[in-house]
């Protein structure tokens, strides 16, 4: 069985690298959702674009447009609507909209770098998992030694920012017990706030972590924080046992065909975290 795509398996390197030349390139060609011929039925993918680099806002296009999205979670959304013969509509959340929203039935399956947790486990039924990640520490560039050991991190009584809802936020509020927690709704407001002194530290999934301090290149530094690995997937409805067999089908053989590994690699190319 092919083994799913970690990100930890890079080492992860915050230095100047190609990775935002390369996505404004990728951001700049047509992105429209509809990847079938209109007629078709739909698939509605939940997703909140606040992810960078799995789904976040691209800039507007030669049209003025600002209202597209771009990302992992985006290409392979749009390529289980074409395995699927499938119109895709992408439906924009807030993160902790999701999981209500397809248990309500508003949308047919989340694709927005979620990762699996008991809890999730009993609302939702997700698909084998596709990718494997951890968390990571954004911190001030001319700080990093004050996070040198994972010990300081886990005692220091900084102010530390999550995104509210998410895996970071849970591993914070139950391990940093002497932080103050200040919850975000946007990893990029947090980062901003980073950078101009409003907050100490940003924890957040490896991957977004990684885009942050790029795009912030000499201001922001991250750290990878040891033994939080988990698993990424996409999440269905448990009655919807017909879709989970068709995602669990292209899953497997992209991870076989390599199909997830080339674009997890393109998104998130190799990095290292000094």
């Amino acid at each position: 069985m092919p083994s799913t795509f970690s990100v930890m398996h890079i080492i992860i390197h915050l230095c100047r690298f190609a990775i935002l030349p390369a996505l404004v390139l990728c951001l700049m060609l047509p992105s429209g959702c509809r990847s079938v011929p209109l007629g078709k039925k739909t698939l509605k993918v939940g997703i909140n674009p606040d992810y960078p680099p799995l789904a976040m806002k691209a800039p507007a296009d030669t049209s003025g447009r600002r209202d597209r999205i771009a990302g992992l979670e985006v290409e392979l959304a749009m390529k289980v609507s074409q395995r699927l013969e499938r119109e895709l509509e992408l439906v924009e959340l807030q993160w902790d909209e999701l999981v209500p929203a397809l248990l309500q039935g508003e949308i047919d399956v989340i694709m927005s770098g979620m990762t699996i947790t008991r809890k999730r486990q009993i609302q939702v039924a997700f698909t084998d998992p596709y990718l494997e990640t951890g968390l990571a520490a954004l911190y001030r560039a001319n700080e990093a030694e004050r996070y040198d050991e994972q010990q300081e991190l886990l005692d220091t009584p900084a102010r530390v920012g999550v995104k509210s809802g998410t895996v970071a936020d849970i591993f914070v509020t139950r391990d940093l017990g002497n932080a103050q927690i200040i919850r975000y709704n946007s990893a990029i407001d947090a980062a901003i706030d980073l950078t101009r002194n409003r907050v100490d530290l940003y924890i957040d999934d490896s991957p977004a972590a990684a885009w942050l301090a790029a795009k912030h290149d000499a201001k922001l530094g991250a750290r990878l924080i040891p033994n939080t690995e988990r698993l990424m997937a996409w999440a269905v409805r448990r009655d919807r046992v017909d879709l989970l067999k068709d995602l669990n089908d292209a899953i497997r053989e992209w991870k076989k065909d390599g199909t997830i590994r080339r674009e997890a690699e393109f998104w998130m190319p190799p990095i290292r975290v000094e």
